[in-house]
C-alpha cells in the first residue's frame, strides 16, 4: 500500500517535472506504438537522426507513465530505490529551468492496461506518429476484455498528434492501414509493400562468411525511382527490416537525404535480446530472441530460424505471457507454425510452452523436449547439436530464457554486451 503510494506521488511529480519541459523548450515530438518492435524502430529512428539533429530517445524500453517522464527529463529509473527516486525528482527540477535541450525526442510509447494510451496523449503532443504492428492477439491481452481492445488503445496515439503532424503507418498490416481510413493527417508509409507516399523495401537476403557463418541480412531500400542496398548486421528477420526503413521514411519527410541516413546508420546495432546473431559453443550458431514473446514475434522469429542454411534448426521457446484467455490456443498455433516452417527440433519450457510440445507430438514433429529446467533445456540442445546447427532461443521476460542462451554463448564474457537481463538489479 505505501508502496504503491510512493509510486503514484513520485509519476505525479515527475510527470508535472516533464509537462514543464515540454512546454518552455518545445521539442518536436515523434512517437512510435504497437504491439510488436517499438523499442527497435524507436532506436532506429533515433540512428537515423542522431547525425542531423540534437534528438534523446527512451532508454531500453522504458515506455510506462513512468518510463516516458523519466525519458523527457533524461533520466535513469530508480527501480526500487527511494533514494534514487528522489535524487530525480531534484534532477528533473533542474531540467526544467537548465538551458539545452534536445529539438526532438523519440519516444516509444505503450500500453500494458486500458487507458494507458490515453493519459499519455493527454499532455504530450506528437509531431510524428508511428506504428509499427497490431496483430490478432497482441501481448497484454489479459488486461483487455477483447484483443482487438489492445491495437485500439495504441492507435489513440494518433490522437494525440497535432494538426500538421504526420502519420507513419506500416502498409503490409491491414490494422494499421485502417488508420488511414480514419485519419485527416498527412500519412506516409513504408514495408514490403509499395506506397505512393513512402518506402517500399525488397531483395532480402541473409549474409554469409566464406565459411558459412551467418553474419546479418542485406536489403534494398526503394524510394521513388531510386534504390539503395544496406546490410543490417548481427541480426535477421523481418522485425528489423521494418524498423530501418521506418526510420528512412520519418528522416526523408524531415528532410534528410535517405543516403545520408543511410551512413548515419551504419554504426546501428539491433538492441540485444531481438533475433541477434551470437557465436555458440563448438560452431552453435544462436538467434537469441528472448526480450519478450508474443504470437507475431514466434511467427517472426521461426520464419527467420527457417531461412537459415543450416542441417539442424533447434527452436527453444518458453511461455509467450500475458495473453489472458487466448493463452492456450495461442500455444498450440505454434506447433502449427513450426510443421508449416519444417523446424524438426523443438524444446519447451514452461507450463504454458509445454502445451506447444503437445500439440507438436499430436501433429508429428519428429524431436520433442519438455525441460524442466534451464540447465536441462541447455543439455538437450547440446545432445542435439551436429554439424552445422542453429539454435532460436525466445520467451516472455517472466521465462528468463536468456539464462539458457548463456549458458551456449562460445564466449561468455560478452553476457553484458550481448544479452538482455544482465545488470545486477535481474541477477537478483
Amino acid at each position: 500500500m505505501i508502496k504503491t503510494i510512493f509510486k503514484k506521488i513520485i509519476y505525479t511529480i515527475l510527470k508535472w517535472e516533464a509537462v514543464c519541459v515540454l512546454k518552455r523548450f518545445g521539442p518536436k515530438v515523434i512517437g512510435v506504438a504497437g504491439s510488436v518492435g517499438k523499442t527497435s524502430t524507436k532506436d532506429a529512428i533515433y540512428y537515423a537522426l542522431k547525425d542531423h539533429v540534437v534528438i534523446r530517445k527512451n532508454q531500453k524500453s522504458f515506455n510506462s507513465e513512468i518510463g516516458v517522464p523519466l525519458t523527457i527529463l533524461g533520466l535513469e529509473t530508480g527501480w526500487s530505490s527511494p533514494k534514487v527516486w528522489l535524487k530525480n525528482i531534484i534532477d528533473g527540477a533542474k531540467v526544467c529551468f537548465s538551458k539545452d535541450y534536445p529539438e526532438w525526442l523519440v519516444l516509444e510509447m505503450g500500453t500494458d492496461r486500458p487507458g494507458d494510451m490515453k493519459k499519455l496523449i493527454s499532455w504530450i503532443s506528437l509531431d510524428y506518429a508511428v506504428f509499427t504492428r497490431f496483430p490478432d492477439v497482441p501481448v497484454h491481452a489479459e488486461y483487455f476484455k477483447k484483443a482487438s481492445d489492445v491495437n485500439d488503445e495504441d492507435a489513440h496515439m494518433m490522437f494525440g498528434l497535432k494538426p500538421d503532424g504526420v502519420l507513419v503507418l506500416n502498409a503490409d498490416d491491414e490494422k494499421i492501414a485502417e488508420l488511414a481510413l480514419k485519419s485527416t493527417f498527412k500519412t506516409i508509409w513504408y514495408g514490403f509493400t509499395q506506397k505512393m507516399s513512402g518506402l517500399h523495401v525488397s531483395n532480402v537476403e541473409y549474409e554469409y562468411t566464406e565459411a558459412g557463418e551467418l553474419t546479418g541480412e542485406h536489403i534494398k531500400i526503394n524510394f521513388g525511382s531510386n534504390s539503395v542496398p544496406f546490410l543490417i548486421k548481427n541480426a535477421i528477420g523481418d522485425q528489423h527490416v521494418y524498423p530501418i526503413i521506418a526510420s528512412c521514411v520519418v528522416a526523408k519527410d524531415i528532410g534528410v537525404n535517405v543516403l545520408d541516413v543511410l551512413q548515419s546508420m551504419e554504426g546501428y546495432s539491433v538492441p540485444v535480446g531481438r533475433m541477434n546473431i551470437l557465436k555458440g559453443e563448438e560452431g552453435i550458431t544462436l538467434i537469441d530472441d528472448t526480450y519478450n514473446s508474443s504470437p507475431i514475434a514466434v511467427d517472426l522469429a521461426l520464419k527467420a530460424l527457417s531461412l537459415i542454411k543450416t542441417d539442424i534448426k533447434i527452436a527453444v521457446l518458453g511461455n509467450m505471457a500475458e495473453l489472458g484467455k487466448y493463452s492456450t490456443a495461442e500455444h498450440r498455433k505454434v506447433a502449427h507454425l513450426l510443421k508449416s516452417y519444417k523446424i524438426t527440433h523443438l524444446v519447451t519450457l514452461g507450463d504454458q510452452a509445454d502445451i506447444i510440445a503437445e500439440e507438436a507430438g499430436e501433429i508429428g514433429i519428429k524431436y520433442i523436449h519438455t525441460a524442466l529446467s534451464h540447465t536441462d533445456a541447455v543439455e538437450m540442445v547440446r545432445k542435439w547439436s551436429k554439424n552445422k546447427t542453429s539454435v532460436l532461443v525466445k520467451g516472455s521476460q517472466s521465462s528468463r530464457m536468456e539464462q539458457i542462451t548463456l549458458a551456449l554463448l562460445e564466449d561468455k564474457t560478452k553476457a553484458k554486451e550481448v544479452l538482455v537481463r544482465q545488470d545486477s538489479y535481474w541477477k537478483k
